[in-house]
């Protein structure tokens, strides 16, 4: 079963200050060095997304649902499809 890819949390600090932990799960996990999640401190959900991008994850909607991959599944996602394309070049007939 796949778990949920983004989770919410809120925590009261202090009474009355309210703050949210936002939680990404890599989608990908491909990698052998997938960091697996990037857990968010920030009161915005805006600012959590804004904060993962600048960190080199990718946010990208795909069949209705939300992905996120982190930058070392990017890295594997690129060198496997480029990979793929230098194999289907090689089988091509001269």
């Amino acid at each position: 079963m796949k778990r949920p890819s983004i989770t919410e949390k809120s925590m009261s600090y202090q009474g009355a200050r309210h703050h949210s932990i936002h939680e990404f799960t890599c989608d990908h996990g491909k990698a052998k060095d997938c960091l697996g999640e990037f857990i968010a401190d920030e009161t915005e959900f805006s600012d959590a997304i804004t904060e993962m991008k600048e960190a080199g994850w990718q946010v990208f909607q795909k069949d209705g649902s939300w992905n996120h991959v982190c930058p070392a599944c990017v890295k594997h996602k690129k060198q496997s499809a480029w990979d793929k394309m230098k194999e289907n070049i090689s089988k091509e007939p001269e």
